[in-house]
């Protein structure tokens, strides 16, 4: 499967929190995944869990990931569109062979449920585009329906290898499949044949018509080929290490022993589990307090004088498999010579390093 978090296992982000999208933005939502729009309409995105198993062919993962009409739009300008997306990265597409004559055929597969307070307000046809995610100026647009409400969908679409145009290799962007929910006319053009870039039909659905409108996605896959084979489900173990090449978080709860060069200045190394797809973005989550220790708190403890008032914490030289961390310009000194340790507290209080498209 050339999809990551298909089953939408996975989110270390927002983990099961209703998230308001952002608006004439990207907001990063279940890993891997993320949702523009560009809409007057708001929507949301959470993960969810075994919603709604009673009808249609029921997926094979536990979880979904859900986008929510929080308020409608029933009238769409040129420029707006919505969707849903993954970039795949150039190692896990290079193999396909595309731009060149030998390009390989694939096949997406995926389980989609719509609900609404009608059927009229979610049914109708929608479209995914595939789209080479360095230069945008190539894309295969494919239909497909949405027949009734609360019914489990299993989808199947076929795309043809691109033999023209520039496709990434390595580490860089390659593809992407967005699936979307709403497009305006400058978005539009032709199904089923490779051309310049466009997003839907002008027989997409204008899903954001009406509050409250939900779409569920899950067992997302993408193969070489022609068939559809059932949706591989992995270990948790492994989805995890997959996705923490693009984004980890890691929550050093019992502490990390520090160098100081001045009594009020330390620093330490923290080591990435997975070496990132590229140098990462970092930060960190929590409450710089003193003392520390509620959960979501950090805090900086000296063996010869206790907790330390807070001055700056900055993440540094950020790498592919580190960061270092430094503390500085405390409100409260220390001796030299003795040990100095920085403590988070609780899963709130992390250091992250972001290596995604």
């Amino acid at each position: 499967n050339r999809i990551h978090n298909g089953g939408m296992t996975i989110a270390q982000r927002i983990g099961d929190t209703e998230t308001t999208l952002n608006n004439n933005g990207w907001t990063k939502t279940l890993d891997r995944w993320k949702v523009y729009e560009n809409l007057s309409a708001a929507m949301s995105a959470t993960r969810t869990h075994n919603i709604y198993p009673t009808a249609g062919t029921n997926p094979s993962s536990y979880s979904s990931q859900r986008l929510k009409v929080t308020s409608a739009q029933s009238s769409l300008s040129a420029s707006h569109q919505s969707m849903l997306s993954q970039i795949i990265e150039g190692f896990n597409w290079q193999d396909l062979r595309w731009g060149t004559s030998a390009a390989k055929t694939v096949t997406l597969s995926f389980s989609v449920l719509a609900t609404g307070a009608s059927a009229s307000n979610v049914t109708g046809t929608y479209c995914v585009q595939c789209t080479n995610a360095s230069n945008y100026d190539r894309a295969y647009i494919r239909e497909y329906t949405i027949d009734a409400v609360d019914v489990w969908k299993r989808v199947t679409l076929t795309f043809p290898g691109d033999t023209s145009g520039s496709w990434d290799t390595q580490n860089d962007a390659s593809c992407r499949f967005a699936w979307f929910l709403a497009a305006g006319t400058d978005h539009h053009g032709s199904a089923d044949s490779w051309g310049a870039f466009k997003a839907t039909t002008s027989n997409q659905k204008n899903f954001v018509s009406h509050a409250n409108n939900m779409l569920f996605i899950t067992d997302v896959q993408v193969e070489e080929g022609t068939v559809a084979t059932p949706f591989e489900t992995k270990p948790f173990s492994t989805e995890l290490a997959l996705w923490q090449r693009y984004y980890e978080i890691v929550s050093p709860t019992g502490g990390l022993a520090c160098w100081s060069w001045g009594g009020n200045v330390g620093s330490t190394n923290v080591f990435w589990k997975v070496k990132k797809r590229t140098t990462p973005s970092v930060g960190y989550n929590g409450t710089l307090a003193s003392p520390a220790g509620a959960d979501g708190t950090i805090g900086v403890y000296s063996s010869n004088g206790g907790w330390r008032g807070w001055g700056t914490l900055t993440m540094q030289e950020p790498l592919t498999d580190s960061v270092r961390i430094t503390f500085g310009s405390m409100s409260s000194s220390w001796t030299g010579g003795y040990s100095i340790g920085i403590y988070f507290y609780g899963e709130q209080a992390n250091i992250y390093g972001d290596a995604e498209f």
